[in-house]
């Protein structure tokens, strides 16, 4: 559904499912505590903190405990089906593990800060430690638009699209199922 009081200039934060495989099995686990140390460490900056967690993620005990100290302290934390194409055209910088949701935001050319390595991460900003976090975020000097078009235009017709017959068939199934 559409999302709405979308604060313009935010910092956008993407959680994912914590055991889903690309998070789980390509990274390493824990990937709700990363996500916890980069809220507090963003937390204070000047712009304003949207966290998007999956929506199918259930958020119990200390997990939900941490969410609704986050909602206290004035971070805007979304947990429903929202369509994060309504939150990235007011997005300064998006911070993401390894989620597909990258390449929606190299779709609308938002500079992404990646801390996995998802296969989008020759467009990112790829963080190596939290130390690093502050700084990408307030000096985007760093982010190649140029790169991020690049990549996409490669990823749409070079992978994903790279022959008409192959580009039929896999339309027809999507249709058809």
């Amino acid at each position: 559904r559409p999302a709405k009081n979308i604060p313009k200039d935010h910092i956008l934060i993407v959680g994912q499912m914590p055991d889903d495989e690309v998070v789980d099995g390509f990274s390493f686990r824990g990937h709700f505590d990363r996500l916890k140390m980069i809220v507090e460490k963003v937390k204070d900056l000047e712009y304003p903190l949207v966290v998007k967690l999956h929506p199918s993620f259930k958020l119990r005990g200390k997990q939900k405990d941490i969410v609704d100290k986050w909602i206290q302290d004035g971070i805007d934390v979304r947990t429903a089906f929202e369509s994060i194409h309504d939150f990235l055209p007011h997005t300064r910088v998006a911070i993401i593990d390894n989620s597909t949701a990258g390449l929606e935001c190299l779709m609308h050319e938002v500079p992404v800060i990646s801390y996995g390595y998802p296969e989008y991460h020759w467009a990112t900003q790829k963080m190596q430690s939290m130390t690093q976090l502050r700084g990408f975020v307030q000096d985007l000097s760093w982010w190649k638009r140029q790169h991020c078009r690049r990549f996409i235009y490669w990823y749409i017709n070079d992978y994903l699209c790279y022959d008409l017959e192959s580009t039929k068939r896999r339309l027809n199934g999507l249709i058809e199922s």
